[in-house]
């Protein structure tokens, strides 16, 4: 995962507390991250649907979990190929309905818009107390390392070491 997600070990894995984030209250996230488990598949299901919607929702609009929909976010939101189960990867939802700026905040949070490329990110701002730990990357510079501490000096620091007999990613206290 970290040639996909973290430029090739040269950047960093951040640690959160998922119930500091918010990512499990129901109340704000379409799916909370104790619904999040990633189903890995070989084909997507096209099937009908065996659950009943007896409540409605509007996708887009839903800023609350819905259990009775849960597996209709399992299609939309939870399904990936089954070559990256590897990462056994949980995610939370949110819905951006409304969010159009800097620092808008909705019932799903607070999130700014930002523009790095095509499409737009919506970042979520979240408590600084939700991050607890920083793991570098093997290929990361001292001075990435001491850019990061200088921002969170209080947090657990780890850093990643090459096990050469067995190619093994090895994680070590900084």
């Amino acid at each position: 995962m970290w040639a996909h997600y973290a430029d090739s070990h040269r950047g960093a894995v951040i640690e959160l507390d998922a119930v500091a984030a918010g990512f499990t209250d129901p109340g704000s996230n379409m799916v909370p991250a104790h619904f999040g488990s990633v189903i890995y598949v070989r084909r997507f299901n096209s099937g009908p649907y065996l659950s009943e919607f007896k409540v409605g929702v509007t996708v887009g609009e839903t800023h609350h979990f819905v259990l009775e929909h849960y597996e209709k976010w399992q299609r939309m939101f939870l399904t990936k190929p089954l070559d990256w189960a590897y990462e056994e990867e949980v995610r939370a939802v949110k819905c951006v309905k409304g969010v159009d700026g800097a620092d808008c905040t909705t019932v799903s949070g607070t999130f700014t818009v930002i523009q790095p490329g095509a499409n737009p990110v919506h970042a979520f701002h979240m408590p600084a107390a939700a991050i607890t730990g920083v793991t570098v990357g093997l290929r990361a510079t001292d001075e990435d390392l001491a850019a990061l501490k200088a921002i969170r000096p209080d947090l657990k620091y780890t850093g990643a070491k090459l096990d050469a007999p067995s190619y093994a990613v090895i994680l070590d206290d900084l």
